[in-house]
């Protein structure tokens, strides 16, 4: 079974040169590894390849090094499984074809010409997402094709596959999508990403317009949903691709399930304030005012209630109530303060506001992160607390790993636009920042604002630790201006 393979972008890489003195604790390492695997130890050589792969970011220099005359593929067999594990399949076949080469008679040839042969199609399927984000469809196309056809017959490959559909979706090629969950599906029905490929196929389905396809689908997944699915999260996840899809009716009835599917003793607030904003778009105000007051009366205490609260507030400011609106909001401003005081209203809600980034829930944290700005501008920790929320986004696109859309790279440049133009006095001391913000203009294809940026990093802070990767980055910025 393959876990979901998702494209390395690889867009910025750290090298470093490793001294004689790192090359001779790994050798160290090697033969300390060799005495924990002859004493059947094998966590304890784990813990050892897991210290090897973190230090050493160049593989070629691990192997340039490795002790004379001994055989290590044991050990490099180990240390590969982490390079797999972090989707550095190129690396993770260096070392494999490295082993294979140097210890063709050794015991673990065969494990190594196995993984080996699964890291190519993991290493295949990266490149396709790679095409994919970088807008080559027809070429990406072709090669799934061609990875298909090439398939050993009689293993499971539906996370790879699963992987390339979830990157065509994330770049709103949702018929491409919809024929890999399609093909995931048909030919493993019980495999471990087969729920994930169906709620896949259900949301390529209401992107593309296939509504009536989706509602069956819909119908079906929840009289039969898989024994190991969250159902109410499922729903809630489907439910909010209806609501962005303006298909309202069909998003208020699966928030609707999501809540009643809940375990006791469990709590869904998530469901429970995009049914209130759902009833609030339909206009239904009986549907509005009960779903509103069961939303206060079960989540009074919960953490998240000020936030879910904001949304529909603001929700009902853009749909013009703004008598609703003021009441809603008045409601989250004055608890919050009266119970908590403005500096645990600031830290909790920028709390928030990183929980929403990093469970990937973009519009939430859009609106969480418009009304801190609106609330907290001015004061003398907003730079810092704005530094924070742009290395949150930053890091998820970054550990995208190729899944990452055009609109996740904007969000960061969009946030700290947004706090600059609604504080005059704005200022972040934090080169860490400009650096990140200046690759997400690169990646954009603003090399103006990205040369203004990085170039910002080594004229200010010229003694921090971000200054040759701004250097490294802005020759790259400075080759496409020159274009």
């Amino acid at each position: 079974m393959y876990k979901k393979i998702l494209c390395a972008l690889g867009v910025f890489l750290f090298f470093s040169i490793l001294s004689l003195n790192t090359f001779a604790d790994v050798r160290e390492d090697f033969e300390q590894a060799g005495v924990y695997i002859d004493a059947g130890q094998y966590e304890e050589a784990e813990a050892i390849y897991e210290g090897i792969y973190e230090r050493v970011s160049d593989v070629n220099n691990l192997l340039d090094n490795l002790p004379e005359g001994w055989d290590v593929s044991e050990q490099l067999l180990g240390i590969a499984e982490f390079y797999r594990g972090a989707e550095e399949y190129a690396s993770a076949k260096r070392i494999y074809e490295y082993l294979i080469e140097t210890w063709p008679e050794s015991n673990e040839i065969a494990f190594a010409k196995g993984n080996l042969a699964e890291t190519n199609i993991m290493l295949r399927s990266s490149e396709i997402c790679s095409e994919i984000v970088e807008g080559n469809i027809e070429q990406a196309a072709s090669d799934v094709n061609d990875l298909l056809s090439t398939l050993p017959e009689g293993e499971d490959f539906s996370g790879v596959l699963t992987g390339i559909a979830d990157c065509y979706r994330g770049e709103d090629e949702y018929n491409l999508a919809r024929q890999l969950y399609q093909h995931v599906l048909d030919n493993w029905p019980e495999c471990e990403d087969a729920h994930l490929a169906k709620v896949g196929l259900i949301e390529s389905n209401i992107r593309a317009g296939n509504i009536k396809q989706a509602d069956r689908d819909v119908n079906d997944l929840i009289t039969n949903p898989p024994a190991d699915m969250n159902l109410p999260d499922t729903l809630r996840i489907i439910a909010d691709t209806y609501l962005q899809e303006d298909r309202t009716t069909q998003a208020r009835e699966l928030y609707i399930n999501a809540v009643n599917s809940v375990p006791e003793g469990k709590q869904d607030i998530a469901s429970w304030v995009n049914l209130v904003k759902s009833n609030l778009k339909l206009k239904d105000v009986n549907g509005y005012a009960a779903s509103y007051e069961k939303l206060i009366a079960d989540f009074n205490d919960h953490p998240e209630l000020a936030a879910g609260l904001q949304e529909i507030g603001i929700l009902c400011l853009d749909l013009q109530q703004e008598q609703e609106a003021a009441q809603v909001l008045q409601r989250v401003s004055e608890e919050a303060l009266e119970n908590e005081g403005e500096d645990a209203v600031f830290q909790s809600r920028l709390s928030l506001i990183l929980k929403y980034i990093c469970t990937e829930e973009d519009t939430r944290a859009q609106t969480a992160i418009d009304g801190f700005i609106a609330d907290f501008r001015g004061r003398s920790d907003f730079g810092q607390s704005i530094a924070k929320i742009i290395k949150a986004y930053f890091m998820k696109v970054f550990y995208a790993h190729g899944t990452a859309t055009r609109r996740d790279w904007v969000q960061p440049t969009v946030t700290w636009e947004k706090a600059q133009a609604a504080d005059e006095e704005f200022f972040c001391d934090d080169p860490e920042v400009y650096f990140y913000i200046g690759c997400c203009y690169y990646r954009l294809g603003e090399y103006e604002s990205a040369l203004v940026y990085l170039k910002s990093v080594p004229y200010n802070w010229p003694e921090s630790r971000w200054v040759n990767d701004a250097e490294y980055n802005l020759a790259k910025v400075e080759e496409k201006l020159a274009q």
